[in-house]
């Protein structure tokens, strides 16, 4: 069956537990409806969403589940995602999980992430100690997408403390993953296959993975029983900072 939600936002410790993936979905089923689905703030620390879908029809910049906390930017910690759908409307449209403020502890297993945007996007937030386990991102533009804040020094958007295990990036358009800013990762037994579309010859999209690390000094990342297939362009790049021509505001 599904719910109908308007927005809500989710307090400390709760859960939400559904019948199962196909049996419960949680926001609007058809037509366009620009509003995130649930918006998790402060007071979600704790909270879990169990065997359900959680349905996007937004257009713009809305997020299925969006991080975010008004109040201030308190970090949103210890949620646990588990066995879930997150579906959009089209992989031009919205985002997955957008993390709009800092978060710390988050457990994502047996979710599936699709037509999305991103499916987990960061522009605003470090985001720490995430794991993502026997999970599927799948027909998106980004599977994963990090961009840098270069106001600051270092910069702040960033996920450090992020393992990746039996996780496959399949058919995402633009980047399987793609981040401005990480530091201790483990990606273990993660496919990334059929990174298919790019809008223009030598553009920054079509790659399997896109290490383009920005502001800020990063190491201990690693790709262990991993593999990179079918990429239009390069399957993994590590774009260097301090090349001849490269932007000196990096």
């Amino acid at each position: 069956r599904a719910l109908g939600v308007a927005t809500p936002t989710e307090s400390k410790d709760i859960t939400i537990q559904g019948e199962s993936k196909a049996g419960t979905v949680v926001g609007p089923t058809s037509g366009s409806v620009n509003q995130n689905v649930f918006v998790l703030s402060d007071s979600a620390d704790g909270a879990t969403l169990n065997n359900l879908t959680v349905s996007s029809r937004a257009t713009g910049s809305f997020g299925a589940i969006r991080v975010f906390d008004a109040g201030g930017g308190a970090s949103i910690d210890n949620v646990d995602l588990t066995g879930i759908t997150v579906t959009g409307l089209a992989s031009s449209t919205s985002y997955g999980i957008s993390f709009g403020t800092a978060a710390s502890g988050w457990d994502l297993d047996d979710v599936t992430i699709t037509k999305f945007i991103s499916g987990i996007d960061n522009r605003a937030a470090t985001v720490t100690n995430t794991t993502i386990t026997n999970s599927l991102f799948t027909d998106n533009q980004n599977g994963i997408y990090v961009t840098a804040n270069m106001s600051v020094i270092p910069n702040t958007n960033l996920f450090d403390g992020l393992t990746v295990t039996d996780t496959t990036f399949n058919n995402n358009h633009e980047t399987g993953v793609y981040f401005e800013g990480l530091k201790n990762a483990t990606f273990t037994r993660v496919t990334i296959n059929n990174t298919n579309f790019s809008p223009c010859p030598g553009c920054n999209q079509a790659r399997g993975v896109q290490l383009n690390l920005k502001n800020g000094t990063y190491s201990n990342i690693s790709f262990v029983n991993s593999k990179v297939t079918n990429s239009f362009h390069e399957g993994l790049v590590l774009q260097v900072r301090g090349y001849a021509g490269d932007s000196g505001t990096y």
